[in-house]
């Protein structure tokens, strides 16, 4: 029998091991994925993402992946700003 306290910078040690707290949220959030997947199909073809690829035919690029890359890092800084500042 151990008289050891739990370390308080663990909260997980309520769910047992990080593992399963893995398990148990990637669960939770699979399963919800594969709900609104099957009950809407096409959510991808939203105003908005057809709007981005409505973008890429406006563009000047003749490539899509050119375009693509270009987009992700220009939202690179905030995205990289907005996960520092969280950390």
């Amino acid at each position: 029998m151990s008289l050891e306290t739990p370390d308080p910078w663990m909260p997980w040690t309520r769910f047992g091991d990080p593992l399963r707290l893995g398990l148990l949220v990637g669960t939770i959030f699979g399963t919800l994925n594969m709900m609104f997947s099957w009950l809407f199909p096409l959510s991808d073809d939203t105003i908005a993402a057809l709007l981005r690829f409505s973008r890429f035919r406006a563009s000047e690029f003749s490539s899509l992946r050119a375009f693509v890359t270009l987009e992700y890092v220009r939202d690179a800084p905030l995205k990289i700003g907005t996960a520092s500042t969280i950390i």
